[in-house]
């Protein structure tokens, strides 16, 4: 990467305008904290990412400033605005806003940006782009740093970087960009750490489908002689027959139950996202677990045939965010935009590194110091506990400080549990699925307050 092209970008007349930007949310209620949306060009201006600004309720001058990515590759982090981390949210089947105590703007400035380029209301107009997550990364880059220079009382600040999913990728390729930019840029971003929940950190198929199949034997979903099959057999056989009749097994009784393996104690239920609302791409591609191609590309057969249930309901965010007072309030361009939570078309050609992240992580902790903190629900299947264990294990010179205990939030309510490794933490969050501010919103919100704050997370039974 040229980060003197990004230097001499940045430096051009940018778009982002916080007076032109500035914007009250339709249907939200009354709120007294400033809230912004616009967009940031990128390169020569073929790519726009959308983003919203939220400043902190308690002090936005002195509080941290944190980005928050949704992952696919393709969905947007207006999903994390909206049904996660944000200040009123949708829950459950809600087709109306709810205030959330524990919003993560509370305690700092909350960036969000729809990325990559065409994802949500960002905007792609360059048919050579390639997907991938070096792209990625420095697009995400090139966008902090206009942002920054758009919005200067905020330079200078801590800065974070937290998402899920797939941004288990996007997080350590645009943090590596961001550490490598400040050595030449006159523009420092202050980067202190990241936060990744339920994240991809290997790529590698395989070793994830094995890493799903042992997190199943776990639940009790499998039967303990079908997993020693899988274990022994099929990693010296793979083709044999006993292997086969082990892996449909396998399918049959953990993938053809409805089994929502974003939560495996959920169901799967039917997007109520109205057809009209659908892009082409999504209504003519059906699949059960939308925006996890590696899981749907290696199951061993199709006997197990999908329902098209897609486990999430983006209905009622799809509705909120094609509504023409909704699109009028958040600037968009050339409206009416058709808004998807996620674009299965930059799904399917997104070019998934093959080296994963896992080493990245090396980097920012050795060569950078970052504070890093790895969360995982314990119901999710997508992403798993034993998947991300095994990544963790897999990092460069990983050295275990503090061994496996449980933690504990402000109710002493055990929360979870939590392994602390050379500026790495591990925690698990009990009870919740792949969108763990979703289904943990307090848990998770003193996972994050105690990262920023740099403090140790309580054992169950102490008093905070």
């Amino acid at each position: 990467m040229s980060y003197l092209i990004v230097i001499l970008a940045i430096l051009q007349t940018f778009a982002v305008n916080p007076l032109e930007d500035k914007t009250v949310f339709p249907d939200w209620g009354n709120y007294s904290f400033n809230t912004y949306s616009g967009y940031i060009p990128i390169g020569s201006g073929q790519r726009q990412l959308h983003y919203v600004f939220l400043e902190s309720q308690s002090d936005p001058l002195t509080d941290p400033v944190v980005l928050w990515l949704n992952g696919g590759p393709g969905c947007s982090s207006l999903l994390g605005l909206n049904e996660e981390i944000g200040p009123f949210v949708m829950v459950d089947d809600d087709r109306v806003f709810k205030k959330n105590p524990y919003s993560w703007n509370t305690i700092a400035n909350i960036l969000f940006i729809e990325s990559p380029a065409g994802v949500g209301f960002s905007i792609n107009n360059d048919s050579s782009y390639i997907y991938n997550d070096t792209n990625t990364g420095e697009d995400n880059y090139q966008a902090i740093l206009s942002w920054f220079q758009a919005f200067k009382q905020f330079q200078g600040r801590a800065f974070y970087i937290a998402g899920e999913s797939y941004a288990g990728m996007y997080i350590p390729y645009t943090s590596k960009a961001i550490l490598e930019g400040n050595k030449v840029s006159s523009l420092k971003i202050s980067l202190r750490g990241i936060m990744i929940g339920n994240g991809l950190l290997v790529s590698d198929p395989k070793k994830r489908f094995y890493a799903l199949q042992e997190y199943f034997l776990r639940r009790n979903f499998l039967p303990p002689t079908t997993m020693n099959t899988i274990r022994k057999i099929c990693q010296v056989a793979p083709q044999s027959i006993k292997c086969l009749l082990a892996q449909n097994h396998f399918e049959e009784v953990c993938l053809g139950s409805n089994i929502n393996i974003y939560n495996v104690y959920g169901y799967c239920k039917e997007d109520t996202t109205p057809d009209f609302l659908k892009s082409k791409y999504q209504t003519q591609k059906k699949v059960k677990y939308p925006y996890v191609s590696w899981f749907e590309g290696n199951r061993v057969e199709n006997k197990v045939k999908d329902n098209g249930a897609p486990c999430t309901d983006f209905g009622p965010i799809t509705e909120y965010y094609n509504r023409k007072d909704v699109q009028e309030a958040l600037h968009i361009q050339d409206q009416p935009v058709l808004w998807n939570a996620c674009n299965l078309q930059i799904n399917e050609n997104y070019h998934i590194s093959e080296e994963g992240s896992y080493k990245i992580l090396a980097q920012l902790r050795d060569d950078y110091g970052q504070q890093i903190l790895i969360y995982s629900g314990d119901l999710d299947a997508i992403v798993s506990v034993v998947d991300t264990e095994q990544a963790i294990l897999m990092i460069p010179n990983i050295r275990e400080t503090t061994p496996w205990r449980p933690w504990g939030n402000k109710d002493l309510d055990l929360a979870g549990w939590v392994t602390y490794y050379d500026k790495l933490t591990f925690a698990v969050v009990r009870g919740a699925g792949h969108m763990v501010p979703q289904d943990q919103r307090q848990n998770s919100f003193e996972l994050f307050q105690n990262f920023i704050y740099n403090l140790i997370l309580p054992e169950h039974f102490e008093q905070l």
